[in-house]
C-alpha cells in the first residue's frame, strides 16, 4: 500500500502481543477462580501427607500393572 510502512513480520508481532493478552485474562481468571474456591467455606482441605501415600500406593498399583503386562 503506497504511503503506508509496514515492516516484515509486524502482523505476526501483533498477533503473538494479542495472543499473549489473552492467555494472561484468561490465566487470571483460573486464578481467580481456584483463590475463590480456597477461600470459600465449604473448602475441603486434604493433608499432605494423605496425598503422599495415595501417590505411593497409586504408583505401586501402576508398576505392578507394567510388570505385569511385560511378561
Amino acid at each position: 500500500m503506497p504511503g503506508r510502512d509496514v515492516r516484515p513480520g509486524s502482523a505476526q508481532a501483533l498477533r503473538r502481543t494479542h495472543e499473549a493478552a489473552a492467555y494472561g485474562r484468561w490465566f487470571l481468571e483460573r486464578v481467580g477462580e481456584a483463590i475463590r474456591e480456597a477461600d470459600a467455606p465449604n473448602a475441603i482441605w486434604i493433608p499432605h501427607e494423605v496425598i503422599k501415600e495415595e501417590m505411593v500406593r497409586e504408583r505401586a498399583e501402576l508398576l505392578a500393572l507394567l510388570t505385569h503386562e511385560g511378561k
